[in-house]
């Protein structure tokens, strides 16, 4: 995981190789804070900037980051050694994922939230931002979103949290189609969690059954689904 630019002291073009994406999915090119991305192979991004500084691009990365974790739906991390850190890891406080790269008020939840909230569900306009700020079911589904993706161990008692957090507002499980979302979707999510009681510990982990990568990539999606349809219904 390495970082290359050309032009110094101003970048025109930076690599940035990433880890955790497990799954080796890519996205559309797209624009921030004046870089264009744009993806080499699953594992390696180009960021490509006609007039850039090392602070510019520390402020994309730190972007960057929770987009792609709330694209993928992975647990992303991002090398980045010409800004003087090691993986900027994205971290659930209550999982040990390493040694932290970064003060960890600047690796939080709240701040990855923050940054999904603006740059992906208000898609930078303030008064979108306003609104999407002062929902608390809104702020709380998507930290356990997060939470999900960051432990994929075992994402679904987080998934069904978030799942909870908006149907609250809606006025219950039935009220989902009201956002869009079928609740036959809702139900594979409910089914998943309450499979063996995994929204719960387990006296005994052995006996929890599996279930599939497959059918938990479903409920990741299903998860951002909702959270963007009641997004848009604010």
């Amino acid at each position: 995981m390495y970082l290359k630019s050309i032009g110094c002291p101003r970048l025109t073009s930076t690599a940035i190789e990433i880890a955790g994406n497990i799954q080796g999915r890519t996205t559309p090119p797209f624009m921030i804070q004046g870089f264009a991305i744009s993806w080499n192979g699953p594992n390696s991004i180009a960021a490509d900037s006609s007039s850039a500084s090392q602070q510019d691009l520390q402020l994309m990365v730190r972007i960057l980051q929770p987009i792609l974790l709330y694209r993928l739906l992975e647990p992303i991390r991002l090398h980045v050694p010409a800004l003087s850190a090691n993986d900027i890891i994205l971290r659930d406080p209550r999982v040990f994922l390493g040694p932290a790269a970064l003060p960890p008020a600047s690796s939080d939840i709240s701040r990855i939230r923050d940054i999904i909230l603006e740059h992906e569900l208000a898609a930078g306009a303030d008064s979108r931002l306003a609104v999407l700020q002062g929902s608390a079911p809104m702020l709380y589904a998507i930290e356990y979103l997060v939470r999900a993706v960051l432990t994929p161990h075992r994402p679904l008692p987080e998934l069904y949290k978030a799942l909870e957090a908006i149907k609250r507002p809606l006025g219950g499980w039935a009220s989902f189609s009201s956002i869009g979302v079928a609740k036959s979707r809702i139900d594979l999510v409910k089914r998943h969690a309450n499979t063996g009681d995994q929204r719960h510990a387990p006296s005994d982990p052995a006996s929890v059954p599996d279930v599939s990568a497959s059918d938990l990539r479903e409920c990741l999606l299903i998860a951002r689904e909702v959270i963007a349809g009641y997004a848009t219904s604010l």
